[in-house]
């Protein structure tokens, strides 16, 4: 774990544990990252995820730091593997993307899957994709398990600040994953994949609060629960 993080919870953060990253690590990669990153230091003390979505265990890459220009406040740089998938990963392919990564989740369409994941599946975050209408009611007994074992659930609206389809599905999502948590284990994520992506905390917490968050849980969306995790990390 960095030094940083060791001391980032001396005043309050600012999470965002869902920026997508590419092992393709050309200029203009490398570019939309530092801007991002800075972004996030103009805004507030910060702790990010770099993201890498794969839809195989096999297909692992360790993820390197990225540098960038510090305006004001501290970033502190998490490594994430989300695993996109129809079939439960195993325990092992579990452990080995943990060796790699210091979060990992999985994001599936497929009932069965989520079902799955959310009963038995060692992972830290389930991530639901706010870009598409899902194929399913979730119900809400197995969406609870998930939330009893400790498990987060991500909603991300980075695609919804674009497109007025998106934004129908991210609130669609928002209220039927708040319907079925009872917004507890929420966690809010950009998935910016540019700087006008990016909203600060206050603008999450406002547009949780129109979907339907009363006020300290939506501002727990974007602090307290993932603190919770991330403090997990430390030990």
């Amino acid at each position: 774990m960095n030094a940083a993080l060791c001391t980032a919870f001396h005043t309050p953060m600012y999470f965002d544990l869902n920026i997508p990253y590419t092992p393709e690590y050309d200029d203009k990669n490398s570019d939309r990252l530092r801007l991002i990153l800075a972004r996030f230091s103009s805004i507030a003390e910060s702790v990010v995820a770099l993201n890498h979505v794969i839809d195989n265990p096999n297909k692992m890459q360790a993820i390197r730091p990225i540098p960038f220009d510090i305006f004001q406040h501290s970033v502190v740089q998490l490594t994430r593997v989300t695993l996109e998938t129809n079939v439960v990963p195993t325990q092992e392919e579990i452990d080995q993307m943990r060796s790699c990564y210091q979060l990992v989740a999985i994001r599936t369409s497929d009932e069965p899957t989520l079902e799955a994941a959310c009963r038995s599946a060692n992972v830290d975050i389930i991530s639901m994709d706010c870009t598409k209408r899902l194929p399913f009611r979730m119900d809400r007994g197995v969406i609870q398990h998930a939330v009893d074992r400790g498990i987060l659930f991500e909603i991300c609206y980075g695609a919804g600040t674009r497109d007025n389809t998106q934004r129908a599905y991210l609130l669609q999502m928002s209220k039927e994953l708040i319907a079925c948590t009872g917004g507890n284990n929420l966690i809010v994520s950009s998935e910016a994949n540019t700087c006008s992506d990016i909203r600060g905390p206050f603008d999450v917490m406002y547009l949780m609060k129109a979907f339907g968050l009363p006020n300290d849980k939506a501002k727990f969306t974007t602090e307290k629960n993932c603190e919770s995790l991330v403090r997990k990390l430390r030990k």
